[in-house]
Order: structure tokens, then sequence, then C-alpha cells
């Protein structure tokens, strides 16, 4: 609820689409300096527990957000769950 990268991008298109790409890292901080260095501005940042996240304004560059994450060893089992269609 309330304001995100989300619901910015689904006023500008309400019919949805990609909103973001997301890059699975090993190291977060080095990842989110290369972004900076290059130009790319975060716009949104969290954290739950050990998983971290931050989304780029790459629009310019590729048409949607760049998401760097790194995610803690639980949470990729779950999504590696979700893959394989199990819950």
């Amino acid at each position: 609820s309330g304001e995100s990268t989300y619901s910015a991008y689904l006023r500008k298109n309400p019919r949805g689409g990609v909103q973001h790409i997301g890059i699975l890292v090993d190291d977060f901080d080095a990842s989110v300096a290369a972004m900076t260095a290059r130009g790319f501005k975060a716009v949104q940042t969290g954290r739950h527990g050990v998983t971290r996240l931050a989304y780029f304004d790459t629009d310019d560059a590729s048409g949607t957000l760049t998401e760097i994450i790194t995610i803690a060893p639980d949470e990729q089992a779950m999504f590696a769950r979700f893959k394989r269609g199990e819950r």
C-alpha cells in the first residue's frame, strides 16, 4: 500500500507490463556502488533480514527499473520451490 515504484509504474502503465528486471548478486554493496558510479539513481530500497534490494532508475537505458538484490538462503529456497510449481 502507499506510494512506491510499483504504484508509480501502474499509474503510468495501467495495463501493466514489465516494471523491473531483477539481478541477483552476491556482493550487494559493490553492485549498488557500481550502479551509482554509472550514474543510475536508487529510487527505492529495502531490507528483510539479510535480504537487501535496491531499485535503480534505468528506464532511459532499458525501459524498466533494475533491481539489485541479494536474497537470504531460506528465501532462495522458497523461490526455487515456486519455480518448480510448489508452495
